[in-house]
């Protein structure tokens, strides 16, 4: 059984951690995202001021870090299916994401693309008004593959067709299938562009790739800062809930060494 001392120890260095990614959001994020961003904060300060054990306190840590990999995980979806469509050339990932995102609303053209996912079950769940802590509202990924396509499908009825074929991000409602397959919208690969990239990320936990002008040198750079992140998070979920229970997508890890190899 852990001491209080060991106790205390893993309780700073999970705040330390989310602290980190509470420091990556803007202020527009930091109201939505509040609950889950305060979660571990609070508790430390009840915990300094007495007015809650080191044991009550880890708990409330390990909550937040449950939301985190939520967050984190779901967006192995978006990011894998996307590749896949890079890599059968139904996106670009230059023109996807050369240019930076404006995060504040979406488009007419994103919107009637950010609806259509919403039929898959995965990115209904992200951006279900619904589906409140421990998780909260994550339409961010949503948003971001919306955006790509937007910029990128010149044959959007086949990028629909892939994901569906797929799975990538869960079963679809049948009822959707003739939306998708009379889906238009003009390509722009400036849609929802901005001139500078954004400081933060648009929502906490938030880590798919953006803001790539130079495909093998950005995308290294953000595999390096994804891995960093998913590491320190992956150790401290795994000193709360045990050794192996984040669990590991090879293909995601895969993807992501490539780029760090220089692939």
């Amino acid at each position: 059984m852990a001491s209080t001392e060991q106790k205390v120890s893993e309780i700073d260095s999970a705040s330390e951690v989310m602290e980190k990614e509470a420091s990556l959001v803007g202020k527009p994020s930091l109201e939505r995202d509040n609950a889950i961003l305060t979660m571990g904060k609070n508790a430390r300060r009840f915990m300094s001021e007495g007015k809650m054990t080191s044991s009550q306190c880890g708990m409330r840590l390990a909550d937040q870090l449950e939301c985190f990999r939520w967050r984190f995980r779901v967006q192995e979806h978006f990011y894998l299916a996307f590749e896949g469509l890079v890599n059968n050339r139904l996106l670009s990932l230059e023109e996807s994401f050369y240019h930076p995102i404006d995060w504040r609303g979406r488009s007419e053209a994103v919107q009637k693309v950010y609806s259509l996912l919403k039929c898959f079950e995965i990115p209904k769940k992200c951006a279900s008004i619904e589906h409140q802590p421990p998780v909260g509202f994550f339409e961010s990924p949503v948003s971001w593959l919306a955006i790509a396509i937007v910029r990128s499908a010149r044959e959007p009825v086949r990028v629909f067709e892939f994901l569906h074929a797929g799975g990538f991000l869960g079963p679809l409602d049948k009822d959707s299938v003739t939306r998708m397959a009379s889906i238009e919208f003009e390509v722009n690969p400036q849609e929802m562009a901005c001139v500078k990239p954004w400081e933060h990320i648009p929502q906490a936990g938030f880590w798919l790739p953006q803001n790539i002008k130079e495909t093998a040198k950005d995308m290294e750079t953000w595999a390096r800062g994804f891995k960093d992140r998913y590491e320190m998070l992956r150790v401290e979920y795994e000193k709360s809930y045990g050794e192996g229970t984040w669990g590991e997508n090879e293909q995601l890890r895969d993807s992501v060494d490539g780029w760090l190899s220089g692939k």
